[in-house]
């Protein structure tokens, strides 16, 4: 340039490149052309093309399998760029674009300021008083490719650019506000369809339903090209209106924030088709999750060994005692780890009882006059979280609620799963159910219909009217045909449901042997599948699901506070107002011990 009378300069400053290892893939393609000079000279063979430019696609596709952002950048990223000008290798060469640029922002920022950076020529030229700038790059090749008529680069286009533009988006609408626009006025014309959705390619995962904790979305906003002339002020009092001439004081603020357009570009900036790190055979997740499941078999095995004993054993050696911090409201024992969960008013209290300490104490963050009514451990073999649900219909969802005591709890999401619900010192609360097999939680409690919810999607199923005038007290599911559903009422009610019909028609059968307030009820698992109930008046019921009247009854003591049936053994036990705890065993409703 030069011998032009042309000084080059770039910004960002190019380092020497007369030492960079490219020149040694250089060499290595010139001297495949020249090896073929005396075949073609004495022999007359034809002439092979040079595959340089398929071995450096092999070689940054050698190097996307195997390398990390701790390794050195790979040194074949500018022929990946060079590369999308040959037709014949530009659908590949997108895709291990694509590929590289998923790999985080940090790829995005090396493919922008390192190796593909866009870089200004001042091209000063003797005979013109104002310099020239020529933008090359990543920015201007994409953005060429996307107005291509070729519909199967789309996609792959598309996916760069908005990973781009997640990591940087002002540099694109600087490039864009500088470049679409020519002189003539004629603006830059892209394909609508670029803009369609994209499926989700063989080893992408599929993003998160929502971010954590994120602000109310609401319903859409209708909009209309037409109004009234005069509308009505009810600051002012219902009659009274004003033209659409009158002076209005203040703009009307927004009604709805939310930050879910940010949290998707930071979710999309990151990797979006790295494989599952729990697949890895070799990572640390892996081995964490392995252990997990062969301490759950384990403690299963241990707990079937304890369950031959269990009709025949004494169950009164005192393993734990500790003053929790309020006065209990909920207990849930975790069924694989040492731990359980205890909540107060407004509280959750996490205690280690093999150990006798408490690990942590959290703050449920519901509302003022309500009270904590349910709690439950979600994947308790594997990940677990911990839900709490109070008794103004709100559930709860924590991470990391710290049973070991290391970490601070994260609350992942949170939602009104029955929004009817009145706080009160009397009723029920919020009841809840969760079904591990399926993902679905029931809610119910002080309201006239029990509400479905599919926690994978975050959708609400469906709404079943009680057909009681009670609030209700209980709820349990099949989880195995996942139809019959039960719940116990305030009015002493057994009802079942059959979640395949229509609400209304859902209803099979009623139970009414019950005097009072239901404790609990209970499913039994296997071949009997019986349903047991228990009522304040200590009258614990086992019912067939095929007829109305009970099978057995057994006769407990009066002023039943709480109930509850082991999964698997065939024991009961019975909590009294008077501070007894009576074991029960199933066969012959005998009284095992009472303490």
């Amino acid at each position: 340039m030069r011998s032009y009378n042309c000084t080059p300069l770039s910004s960002p400053r190019l380092p020497p490149t007369y030492q960079h290892p490219m020149w040694q893939a250089w060499d290595l393609a010139v001297d495949h052309c020249l090896s073929q000079l005396p075949a073609i000279v004495d022999d007359g063979a034809a002439y092979r093309h040079s595959p340089f430019f398929a071995d450096q696609l092999t070689a940054f596709q050698v190097w996307l399998t195997m390398g990390t952002e701790r390794r050195d950048p790979p040194e074949q990223l500018p022929i990946v760029l060079q590369v999308l000008l040959s037709q014949v290798h530009r659908l590949r060469a997108l895709d291990l674009l694509g590929r590289f640029l998923d790999l985080g922002p940090w790829a995005v920022s090396l493919a922008e300021h390192r190796t593909m950076a866009a870089f200004v020529l001042a091209v000063i030229v003797n005979d013109y008083t104002n310099g020239q700038a020529l933008s090359v790059g990543i920015f201007p090749y994409v953005l060429k490719l996307l107005q291509s008529s070729a519909r199967e680069l789309r996609p792959l286009l598309v996916f760069i650019w908005a990973k781009i533009l997640a990591v940087d988006s002002i540099a694109i609408l600087v490039y864009l506000s500088r470049n679409t626009d020519s002189p003539d006025g004629a603006q830059l014309q892209l394909p609508h369809e670029i803009a369609r959705p994209l499926a989700i390619r063989a080893g992408e995962q599929p993003p998160p339903s929502r971010p954590p904790n994120p602000a109310p979305i609401g319903s859409a906003i209708p909009h209309s090209s037409t109004f009234q002339s005069k509308r009505r002020l009810f600051d002012k009092g219902p009659n009274s209106t004003y033209d659409d001439d009158d002076d209005v004081s203040s703009p009307p603020s927004a009604l709805i924030t939310t930050e879910f357009c940010e949290w998707s570009s930071r979710y999309f900036a990151q990797s979006v088709m790295k494989f599952p790190e729990e697949h890895d055979p070799q990572s640390p997740v892996h081995y964490d999750r392995e252990w997990r499941f062969i301490r759950n078999a384990r403690v299963r095995r241990e707990a079937r060994e304890m369950q031959k004993r269990a009709v025949s054993m004494r169950l009164d050696d005192q393993i734990f005692i500790n003053r929790n911090k309020a006065n209990p409201t909920v207990v849930k024992f975790h069924p694989y780890d040492p731990h359980m969960a205890v909540a107060d008013k407004d509280g959750i209290s996490i205690w280690n009882w093999d150990q006798g300490a408490r690990t942590n104490y959290f703050r449920n963050n519901n509302a003022i006059n309500s009270r904590i009514t349910a709690l439950d451990f979600i994947n308790a073999h594997d990940i677990t979280l911990l839900l709490s649900g109070s008794d103004d219909g709100a559930v709860r969802i924590w991470r990391e609620y710290g049973w070991d005591g290391e970490c601070e709890p994260e609350l992942v999401t949170a939602w009104q799963a029955i929004s009817d619900l009145l706080p009160s010192t009397r009723g029920s609360g919020l009841v809840v159910d969760w079904e591990q097999e399926s993902g679905m939680l029931l809610a119910s409690g002080d309201v006239r219909i029990i509400r479905v919810w599919d926690t994978q999607k975050e959708k609400k199923l469906q709404d079943i009217p009680t057909g009681a005038d009670s609030c209700v007290t209980s709820l349990v599911s099949d989880s195995v045909g996942r139809s019959l559903l039960i719940a116990g009422c305030g009015d002493g009610s057994v009802r079942l449901f059959d979640r395949r019909l229509a609400p209304n028609e859902c209803r099979v059968m009623t139970l009414r042997e019950h005097t009072g307030w239901v404790v609990k009820v209970f499913l039994q698992k296997g071949s009997e599948g019986n349903i047991i109930s228990a009522s304040v008046g200590g009258d614990l019921k086992f019912w067939d699901p095929r007829f109305s009247e009970s099978v057995k009854t057994i006769q407990t003591s009066q002023g039943l506070a709480s109930f509850d049936v082991h999964p698997q053994a065939e024991i009961f036990a019975c909590g009294s107002a008077n501070q007894f705890i009576s074991l029960y065993t199933f066969v012959y409703g005998e009284r095992k011990q009472k303490q």
